[in-house]
């Protein structure tokens, strides 16, 4: 080999590397502001937080693609036909990227094709991610181990143990930058939710009223365009 190939191949090292820890560096960011919300998640719906971090620094490029800079959208979620919210193209668009969690997470709950995830053991990520690829989730047949790499390099699994271990989400995150966990743990509100199972017969005047909250609070908080309701469906009343 000669020295200039040598150099060739000596600075194209140096730029893989380079952008790989860049990705890496981009990665932990997103968990670090984005874990709580998946931990939350896990603990409403019982997906692990270490998938769904690794499905939005995936589908999202570590929340830098356009779609996620301009319709809070982090995990790809289309806009069918039965969507009532706001769109962005043939994708639907958030108010926040809280709400694209919350519909995520419902996503998947509800659709019967995904029913099985929900049998797995919620600390076993692998089983996931594997579950997710046979579902039908994504094309792509790598999805899976993509997934698991991503969860492993960034070590995202140690999100799920806030909910399967004994450390809390302050604790995960000390774990990168203690300052910063002091300042989470001090200055950032708990994030709870609720929500309420539509009935046959109700209405969502009647729903705002029983939550002590306006109808365009409620419309706003589930990015509803219309007051037509289903039984069975999930409103968020706070």
């Amino acid at each position: 080999m000669t020295k200039t190939l040598k150099l060739i191949f000596l600075s194209l090292f140096i730029l893989s590397s380079s952008i790989s820890l860049a990705q890496n560096k981009a990665s932990k960011a997103y968990a670090e502001k984005y874990g709580e919300l998946a931990v939350r998640e896990m603990k409403r719906t019982g997906i692990p937080a270490s998938i769904t971090l690794a499905q939005g620094i995936i589908e999202s490029g570590a929340g830098t693609t356009t779609l996620a800079r301009l319709a809070n959208n982090h995990f790809g979620v289309k806009a069918g036909k039965n969507w009532q919210g706001k769109r962005y193209k043939n994708f639907r668009s958030y108010d926040s990227v809280q709400e694209a969690y919350d519909d995520r997470s419902d996503f998947l709950s509800s659709r019967s094709q995904y029913a099985f995830l929900f049998r797995l053991d919620k600390c076993d990520y692998k089983a996931w991610a594997r579950g997710l690829q046979r579902s039908g989730y994504a094309r792509s047949k790598r999805y899976a181990s993509d997934l698991i790499h991503c969860i492993n390099a960034n070590k995202l699994y140690k999100y799920d143990e806030a909910v399967c271990g004994e450390q809390t989400i302050e604790d995960v995150v000390s774990m990168n930058d203690p300052v910063a966990a002091a300042a989470e743990k001090s200055t950032k509100p708990h994030v709870h939710h609720a929500y309420y199972k539509v009935k046959k017969g109700d209405t969502l005047s009647g729903i705002a009223h029983k939550h002590g909250i306006s109808v365009n609070k409620l419309k706003s908080l589930n990015s509803l365009r219309s007051t037509q309701l289903k039984p069975g469906q999930k409103i968020r009343v706070r």
